[in-house]
């Protein structure tokens, strides 16, 4: 039943009432005593004395008036007293947020009950879903939330930090609080059987951190932490940090023993994603050609640099001193020096194991960093596929595989190692974007539109029928800071892409092509077109990405510094030739390619 402003107000007079304690008999058995004397006096002075009654008369007047006061002083108290009560109710007294890679403020009332949710990101939305948290307890609150994120697989054995936050107006409550919400949650995960590993803090208002948290997309309580560290380790920027999820900066904290003295921690941050110290000294052992018995003056720690996490293993053995940067995914040795102190010879690589005599991965060594960093065995997958592609000019592995009910893609380097891009898809054919990215919504109330509505929205467009299509997939990616669905599919004998907003649902960008002829729909949204075979030939055209690396190629420029990109395939004098323009610092380049044989026309 849903109470109106009456009602409450109703049922908060009758508590009041129960409450307060009923004087009035005892002021009207008072006044009686009062009367009852001065009548008596009167009796036994014979009467001699009528002033008596006048004053007696005057008595009761004054103890009318003062029972008429004392009553609505009551009234007015119940009134205060309600007032104040329901505004304390409907008034938040702290803001609880929680921090993984999704995240969530609570704001709650004296009474602990939460008044409001706030999703703070696409997976924070994801997290609460159509659950209806407001007005229940807080404990319970924490529980559902906590229960959310653990099912959708944000907190696991590999990823199982948190960040608690609590800004109270008073500070003694919120301190509290803070130590109440900490056991609650390690208590919550253990009953998931995962150990938690829980950093958690009090807040206050500061216009600084409120500017760094818009500034980074982050929350206010990720601003605070990050902002610490910064403070305490000029190493680091708040632009390396932000990106970071809460495992991991728990990882780089406990690493360098480096903790911000405002910050509760409890438990210990899972490294499961990641190869291990054990396990990156023994490849700089192995590289280093040193046995672990000669070493001395060991150290390995975990840190973040140049956007990715890397063990920092140093160590002396005979007279030489060795220094190596080693990818804490792929295992692949970043940066390596060597000093011999005899000499003062460097033996530097210059930073880069990028080069020409760089040996390629292996399938089965790309694929267990695939399967690692998935946290799976490989004896659970299945539907494996592994290619080598070439992608502007890198070549790298695309790696599909099944486990369980989930779908996995990996677009891994082929020659560091590193992980490019990963993705995830339940059964329910909607993407969870990696923890690679993190975009958050135009505003806090809107929400992505879905995989069934992308689809919807596509299939109308194409104007076909759900029950003729085939080889449907349906992807959440995330191209240029822009979260889009990429919807794939077949129909008859033609192919249908479309990138589709994932908050508006606006069409980007579409391609349809036909298998069997030469004919092509240009897509509404510019550049990006198929064409199929070279009538009378069986020649196929080289591809946009194709045209586009030898472009960049040829322009000595790499493809992250490029904007304003514009490829079209086009006809020129019955040639068909890509026309790809784009700009690098204040330069504007142009041109023609053959879109057979990838020379350059022009």
């Amino acid at each position: 039943m849903k109470l109106d402003n009456n009602m409450i107000e109703h049922r908060l007079k009758r508590a009041v009432e129960a409450n307060t304690p009923n004087v009035l008999p005892d002021i009207l058995q008072s006044i009686e005593n009062i009367k009852g004397g001065t009548e008596m006096n009167m009796e036994n002075n014979n009467q001699t004395r009528p002033i008596a009654f006048d004053n007696s008369r005057k008595e009761r007047r004054t103890s009318s008036k003062w029972i008429k006061w004392a009553a609505g002083a009551a009234a007015a108290f119940v009134v205060a007293f309600t007032g104040f009560f329901a505004s304390s109710q409907l008034t938040p007294q702290a803001i609880v947020g929680f921090d993984v890679n999704p995240s969530v403020e609570l704001k709650v009332n004296r009474s602990e009950k939460i008044l409001d949710v706030v999703p703070l990101n696409a997976e924070g939305e994801e997290i609460i879903g159509d659950m209806d948290l407001k007005r229940v307890d807080l404990d319970v609150g924490v529980n559902a939330i906590i229960g959310s994120m653990v099912k959708n697989g944000y907190i696991s054995e590999a990823k199982n930090s948190i960040l608690i936050s609590v800004n109270s107006k008073n500070s003694e409550k919120g301190a509290q609080l803070q130590k109440h919400l900490t056991e609650e949650v390690n208590s919550l995960l253990n009953s998931y059987n995962l150990d938690g590993a829980i950093l958690s803090q009090t807040l206050s208002d500061d216009d600084r951190i409120a500017e760094l948290a818009d500034k980074y997309d982050i929350s206010l309580g990720k601003a605070a932490l990050i902002d610490l560290i910064v403070n305490n380790n000029e190493r680091y920027t708040h632009d390396d940090l932000a990106k970071l999820s809460i495992n991991d900066i728990y990882l780089l904290l406990h690493s360098k023993q480096n903790k911000p003295e405002n910050v509760d921690f409890s438990g210990e941050a899972s490294s499961k994603e990641y190869i291990g110290a054990a396990r990156a000294k023994e490849i700089a052992f192995e590289h280093a050609k040193v046995n672990e018995a000669d070493v001395r003056n060991l150290e390995v720690e975990m840190d973040y640099d140049d956007g990715r996490m890397i063990y920092e293993v140093e160590f002396d053995a005979g007279n030489k001193e060795y220094e190596y940067d080693i990818d804490a995914v792929t295992g692949a040795i970043i940066e390596y020096d060597i000093d011999d102190d005899y000499d003062d010879d460097d033996d530097d690589n210059g930073g880069s194991n990028a080069g020409n005599n760089q040996k390629m991965l292996s399938r089965e060594e790309a694929k267990n960093i695939a399967f690692r960093h998935a946290g799976v065995s490989a004896a659970n997958v299945r539907d494996l596929d592994i290619e080598l592609d070439d992608d502007d000019g890198r070549k790298i592995y695309e790696i599909d595989f099944e486990v369980g009910n989930k779908e996995y893609e990996f677009d891994i380097d082929a020659y560091t190692g590193k992980i490019l891009k990963y993705e995830t898809d339940d059964d329910d054919v909607s993407k969870r974007p990696s923890n690679n990215t993190s975009s958050k919504p135009a505003s806090s109330s809107q929400s992505l539109i879905g995989a069934e509505k992308a689809k919807s929205i596509a299939f109308n467009h194409a104007g076909v029928s759900a029950a003729n299509v085939r080889d449907l997939d349906v992807e959440l990616d995330s191209d240029d800071g822009r979260r889009i669905y990429e919807v794939d599919f077949e129909v008859g004998s033609k192919d249908y892409e479309y990138d589709i907003d994932a908050y508006t649902g606006k069409i980007i960008k579409y391609e349809i092509d036909e298998d069997d002829d030469d004919d092509k729909r240009p897509s509404s949204g510019g550049s990006s077109q198929k064409e199929p075979t070279k009538p009378g030939n069986t020649q196929t055209v080289i591809g946009i990405e194709k045209a586009k690396s030898i472009a960049f190629n040829h322009a000595g420029v790499a493809a992250a510094d490029v904007r304003d990109l514009d490829v079209e395939l086009d006809e020129d004098d019955g040639r068909k030739i890509y026309e790809i323009d784009f700009e690098v610092g204040d330069r504007e380049y142009e041109y023609d390619i053959d879109a057979y044989t990838g020379k350059i026309l022009d």
